[in-house]
């Protein structure tokens, strides 16, 4: 009788105490998803509510892995692309096609690099191999937009190679 009686008031505890982190995580995952479906970017204002939510969280919570995993979710996308090494032009209306087609595949490297688990050896060299292509390309253009002219360095060169030095 009594094991019986000691098993009831475990099970009223064990059911009269639930899992408050587990409220917390559903609260903010409830609130992510809202966010997300209002197309707000992980780096705006409202999403350091969710993240202060699922800090809340305790680690003995049953919800404690998918609250971390959510937070670093979160925190991976506000990661933001630095301009310099998405973009070689600031401005590429002038371009040729072609240039702006390879800055336009540097940039888009870039945001994968930025991405969570984008930052692989691979897309690291494929966007260094992207940012030489450009800058070859660039050269090549300003070359062919270089008037030919007479160059009184390359002259004097001449004369001093020809025995007067």
């Amino acid at each position: 009788m009594r094991a019986s009686v000691v098993m009831m008031v475990v099970a009223v505890l064990v059911t009269g105490c639930p899992d408050e982190g587990a409220r917390t995580y559903e609260r903010a995952k409830a609130r992510h998803a809202a966010l997300v479906d209002k197309g707000e970017r992980p780096d705006s204002k409202a999403f350091d509510e969710v993240l202060a939510s699922l800090e809340q969280v305790p680690a003995s919570s049953a919800r404690a892995a998918e609250a971390k995993k959510l937070k670093a979710a979160i925190e991976a996308g506000r990661v933001r692309v630095r301009t310099p090494l998405a973009k070689v032009h600031a401005n590429d209306a002038d371009l040729p096609d072609d240039v702006r087609a390879q800055s336009r595949a540097c940039a888009a490297l870039a945001e994968l690099l930025a991405r969570d688990g984008g930052a692989t050896p691979s897309v690291i060299k494929a966007l260094d191999d992207c940012r030489r292509r450009v800058e070859r390309l660039d050269k090549v253009h300003h070359d062919a937009m270089e008037p030919p002219g007479d160059d009184i360095s390359q002259r004097l060169e001449v004369v001093l190679d020809g025995g007067l030095r």
